[in-house]
């Protein structure tokens, strides 16, 4: 039995105790958000020259240090991808340095990182040579794509360094070194449960397979394994090597025998391009407007619309790469825009205003583009959401040390729900390389599991918002109907009940009279 499927009606953590949302509270995340930080103050330079000129700089970083773990906040002289580009952009540097002790007051260089470069140097001489993998000081940025800051983990334990050590920073663009004394005590990593939330919610993966089949034959039992641990409602696969219709069938038989969420449910797979999506619940396939798998899933605690994704890899910001992956962003808003209208069909009407999820491996390292088409508030008005992995501050979903030089790890793979109508109760982003043999024993995995793939298993939990929820209590009650009438909506669909004109008016204030009298819990 996997050992999720004992937990499905309880939200007690098998790791740690922490909450249910799956960030806690105060935590810090390399995600390439920034409302962590505690303060905007710089430990070097001047913030508010962001973006008053041209080229690969930083104008300014701050810097904190958790034991070992050295935090860095960088804010870029222009919105550039910091992952890949033009060498004609320019070339930058972070460098974690020493006081000599063989000539005071001179700094010993003990590393350089060259994002752009896909590389990590020992010592201040970029020599190949003095190449190391990532792992070696744990070394992720963020965010993937194009944006004026960035923030970087460095953990520099592999460097010999420890904790109350003080060491010295310097960044590109900013003049001189800088010292950091390291956090003398340091913190446990955050270790965050894998569990289902209680019943009525809805579990959702995205996972890139890297051509790796689920399928009786020539089938991987790190794959069977990491799919039978998370028990999920629906698996959205990319990069699944064979799109004929057979191998959905034999995705579908091999669920059907894993039974993952030990239920004994015959389950079904559809496939279009690379792209597969998997439920125990009836599905209607539609075109997707990219050539990516969509279906309308029937589940019982709420239908949803869930796009399985793989946009064209690699290239920059303004790339022919880039521009695929916005036309590709583009084509799913228009469908979605055709599904809200009733333009799909007479089998798609009932889903006209189900919420949709658009999840894969996104490939976002150009523009953020992509993304914005999906989460315009005037279109599908998606939001991606935050899931980090089960330990620590991480958040990456691909990694591969194998090449070198080597991208550094990233957030490639996103799972995106509608803003208004989903709930996002839990997830997480699996790791098994992060995980104690307490926690791989718990939920029958193993240590090498996750690199079947050069990409990691992204798990939501999320629950059907009821309409005319605006509090997210999950009722629709008088409060609701209060902030209705007080005209508060703030153009939310929620309140959006009595036709979905994306206008709060009189007729909408009756249906939350309506909504309300139901208690939609």
């Amino acid at each position: 039995m996997s050992a999720l499927s004992q937990n499905l009606t309880r939200c007690a953590p098998v790791l740690v105790g922490v909450a249910c949302s799956g960030v806690a509270a105060g935590e810090r995340l390399v995600d390439g958000r920034f409302d962590d930080w505690t303060s905007d103050v710089a430990l070097a330079g001047d913030p508010s020259m962001a973006g008053t000129a041209t080229g690969l700089e930083a104008v300014a970083f701050a810097a904190e240090s958790r034991g070992t773990q050295v935090f860095l906040r960088v804010w870029m002289v222009e919105t550039l991808t910091l992952a890949a580009g033009l060498w004609s952009d320019g070339r930058f540097f972070v460098r974690v340095g020493v006081a000599s002790d063989a000539a005071p007051k001179t700094i010993e260089t003990l590393l350089t990182w060259e994002p752009r470069g896909r590389a990590l140097y020992a010592g201040g001489d970029l020599d190949p040579r003095n190449l190391i993998v990532p792992s070696t000081v744990d070394a992720q940025f963020a965010p993937t794509y194009a944006w004026p800051e960035y923030e970087f983990l460095l953990d520099v334990a592999g460097l010999g360094v420890s904790r109350g050590e003080t060491i010295h920073l310097s960044v590109t663009g900013v003049p001189g070194w800088h010292a950091l004394e390291l956090d003398a005590l340091g913190t446990a990593p955050v270790e965050r449960s894998p569990d289902r939330p209680a019943p009525g919610h809805i579990r959702v993966t995205a996972f890139n397979v890297l051509r790796t089949p689920l399928y009786p034959i020539a089938s991987d039992e790190r794959l069977e394994r990491l799919v039978d641990s998370v028990d999920a409602d629906i698996y959205t696969f990319s990069e699944s090597g064979s799109t004929t219709g057979h191998a959905a069938l034999d995705m579908g038989v091999r669920l059907t025998q894993l039974d993952p969420r030990e239920d004994g449910a015959t389950w079904t797979a559809l496939s279009s391009a690379d792209t597969v999506i998997a439920s125990p619940y009836p599905m209607i396939q539609f075109p997707s407007g990219n050539g990516d798998a969509a279906a309308a899933v029937d589940h019982p605690d709420g239908p949803l619309v869930v796009f399985s994704i793989h946009p064209r890899c690699c290239g920059f910001a303004g790339s022919r790469e880039d521009l695929s992956r916005v036309r590709d962003s583009e084509a799913i808003a228009g469908t979605i825009a055709d599904l809200r209208a009733g333009r799909l069909g007479a089998d798609l009407l009932p889903y006209a205003n189900a919420p949709v999820i658009v999840a894969g491996d996104y490939n976002l390292v150009g523009s953020r583009v992509p993304l914005d088409v999906l989460e315009d508030a005037e279109g599908p008005d998606l939001r991606a959401f935050e899931l980090p992995q089960l330990v620590g501050p991480y958040t990456a979903t691909w990694r591969d040390e194998s090449r070198i030089p080597f991208f550094s790890p990233g957030r490639l793979d996103l799972i995106a729900g509608s803003r208004d109508t989903l709930r996002r109760r839990g997830g997480f982003v699996a790791d098994t390389s992060r995980l104690d043999p307490a926690a791989l024993d718990a939920l029958a995995l193993r240590a090498d599991d996750s690199l079947l793939s050069d990409h990691l298993m992204l798990v939501a939990d999320v629950s059907v918002a009821c309409l005319g929820d605006m509090t997210g209590d999950g009722r629709s009650d008088a409060s609701d109907l209060r902030l209705s009438i007080a005209g508060v909506s703030g153009g939310s669909t929620l309140a959006d009940v009595a036709r979905p004109d994306a206008v709060i008016d009189f007729l909408d204030v009756l249906g939350m009279v309506w909504w309300a009298a139901q208690g939609c819990d």
